[in-house]
């Protein structure tokens, strides 16, 4: 009997036994709220979650808990730079929140010494709750941006203005997301000059900027400008690492002028509601031959568009409402996503589709024929075409005629998606 108690309580006492490093471990597997549940347990377990380096504030932690944040931050000076990861996820209904939030960031950035490597601050945590706030109300604490050991800074729904003129430290940023921030030119132009290793740089529906420029940014390899209402001008140039563009807004009614220059690595550009013209956009390919996706969405301006391009595997063209005409020299094309208006489709020598927005029934038979008299021999066009989607906003289509002539530019589909404006047909092709 003697023996079974003194077992048990050898078990017992072995969780409690392991170093400080151990239980951190076993404690990151939990949830934050229910990390503050194991601290009533002892003081030692208090000590250790007073240690814990996770931490992520949100609407439980505050109604579940009840807000007893000073267990996680009124840590000891040492043990306040073993903070690795910092997050808030709320909307600040009580000002008295955002006292909270500035107390907080101090405590996980200042010290000298300071290990924090990512800090998301999200003030949109419930969506339903944001509707009533028009513009974000809490002014982003300046101790955020001077910061030697952050790698990873999201933020959202936040102000950033009124910059004062001292010079952001972030040497070891290498993520940088702005969604929902109203801000100013100045702001984010500083806070990106001052970041020289950015690797991931997303500007998302942020408002109050008008110009931006990304220059010289060697390390940077993914880079979002998207839905930025009032941004008009933006220029690229010296990302000799980037290889994933998205720029612009489908929805937005301002003229977007947009320079690229000297970013000859970029496998993957979406172009989102720009004023581009036909030899912008055809001297800007020239200058990427390693691009292998293209998106071109609400580029209204392009009537004709040429896509020349040997290294293009995928292309997609969405409501370009003005649209007549798409002639593609893209013999390594794999994949086409089209959605729009009926338009002339042709390679640099043979017609591949070719409908006109308006056509009878005689004409229809025309082409028909003409198509009829070509040799069977003939390479198609796009040898490796897999996946085609055409995608017509139009009732006059005929699906039938159209898939007869899409067999014209591809011999060995393995998927073709047929859509009119009240028919839709799917074809898939055994490989």
């Amino acid at each position: 009997m003697a023996s079974n108690k003194i077992v048990k309580r050898e078990v017992g006492d072995r969780l409690s036994s392991l170093p400080d490093n151990l239980l951190l471990e076993i404690l990151s597997f939990l949830p934050l709220k229910e990390v503050m549940r194991q601290s009533v347990l002892s003081k030692r377990w208090k000590h250790v979650c007073s240690m814990f380096p996770n931490l992520e504030f949100d609407f439980d932690f505050f109604f579940g808990i009840g807000g007893d944040d000073y267990i996680l931050l009124e840590r000891p000076y040492d043990q306040s730079l073993s903070v690795k990861k910092f997050a808030v996820n709320l909307v600040l209904q009580d000002p008295n929140w955002a006292n909270h939030l500035d107390r907080w960031i101090e405590h996980v950035v200042l010290p000298p010494y300071s290990k924090l490597e990512q800090l998301t601050i999200d003030l949109a945590g419930v969506r339903d709750l944001v509707k009533a706030q028009e513009s974000p109300t809490y002014d982003l604490s300046r101790n955020i941006f001077v910061s030697k050991s952050l790698v990873e800074l999201r933020l959202q729904f936040c102000r950033l203005q009124h910059w004062p003129c001292f010079k952001t430290n972030l040497p070891s940023l290498k993520v940088l997301i702005l969604e929902r921030i109203q801000t100013e030119d100045h702001a984010v132009q500083n806070l990106i000059d001052c970041c020289r290793n950015l690797e991931i740089f997303f500007l998302i529906d942020c408002d109050g900027i008008k110009r931006l420029q990304v220059v010289d940014q060697i390390h940077l390899k993914e880079l979002m400008i998207a839905r930025n209402e009032g941004l008009g001008f933006i220029k690229m140039d010296g990302l000799s690492s980037l290889f994933v563009v998205v720029i612009g807004s489908p929805y937005s009614a301002n003229k977007l002028d947009i320079q690229l220059d000297h970013c000859e690595n970029i496998k993957v550009l979406s172009i989102l509601g720009a004023e581009i013209e036909l030899d912008w956009l055809t001297g800007l390919l020239a200058k990427l031959p390693l691009l292998e996706k293209l998106t071109l969405i609400s580029c209204d301006s392009l009537k004709n568009i040429t896509i020349s391009s040997r290294n293009l595997k995928e292309l997609i063209i969405y409501q370009l409402t003005n649209l007549e005409r798409v002639t593609l020299y893209t013999p390594n094309l794999r994949e086409f996503d089209y959605l729009g208006e009926v338009i002339e489709l042709s390679t640099l020598s043979v017609p591949l589709i070719n409908l006109p927005i308006k056509r009878s029934r005689d004409d229809i038979q025309k082409k028909n024929n003409s198509f009829d008299q070509s040799p069977n021999d003939v390479q198609p066009p796009l040898p490796y075409l897999k996946k085609l989607k055409y995608r017509i906003i139009n009732r006059d289509v005929m699906l039938g005629q159209a898939l007869d002539s899409l067999f014209r530019i591809c011999s060995q589909p393995e998927f073709i998606l047929l859509k009119n404006y009240d028919k839709s047909v799917e074809y898939h092709f055994l490989v």
